[in-house]
């Protein structure tokens, strides 16, 4: 402690020698701590008006991490009319056509609003979309158009691809 005392040149950190004692910093001292210099933060650089200060509370931004086929429309990343085809089992090869929204045509003509929903309805077993359609002609998976998606404008990467993978979507 002594040498810490003769040694800091911070205000900050004089006080914290100040007020600590000879064993040095307890559990309760560094949370007593961290709340004052969060409060002193704060009070500094106030968060901009109309900007959430719990952007982890904040539902809006919850709600719009959740992967989409409409998001990668928006982005340009994926064009309403495109094809799209099953890469896996005894079901590959069936297709789909992007809708505008977002939806998916099967090739039977059922319209579903996730890549997995659609899955389940050819697979009639619980399927990942996002992993199990491609882009016809292409190498590229959906969870490849996501993934970019998130590089470019934010987000999540796997965890958002999974879109209620278990159920069938309502059609």
């Amino acid at each position: 402690m002594a040498l810490l005392k003769a040694n800091t040149t911070f205000l900050l950190n004089s006080s914290l020698v100040d007020k600590s004692g000879p064993d040095g910093w307890t559990v309760q001292d560094i949370d007593t701590r961290c709340v004052s210099l969060a409060e002193l933060f704060i009070r500094a650089w106030p968060a901009p008006q109309g900007h959430p200060v719990n952007p982890q509370s904040d539902a809006r931004i919850q709600a719009d991490s959740k992967a989409s086929l409409d998001k990668l429309i928006s982005s340009g990343l994926l064009e309403v009319g495109t094809t799209l085809d099953l890469r896996k089992g005894k079901s590959a090869g069936r297709t789909a056509q992007v809708l505008e929204g977002g939806f998916l045509q099967l090739d039977d003509g059922s319209v579903h609003k996730s890549p997995s929903g659609a899955a389940v309805h050819i697979r009639k077993r619980a399927a990942n979309g996002w992993v199990e359609w491609g882009v016809s002609g292409s190498d590229v998976l959906l969870r490849d158009l996501w993934n970019d998606f998130v590089e470019r404008f934010g987000g999540e990467l796997e965890d958002d691809i999974d879109d209620d993978a278990d159920e069938e979507d309502e059609d």
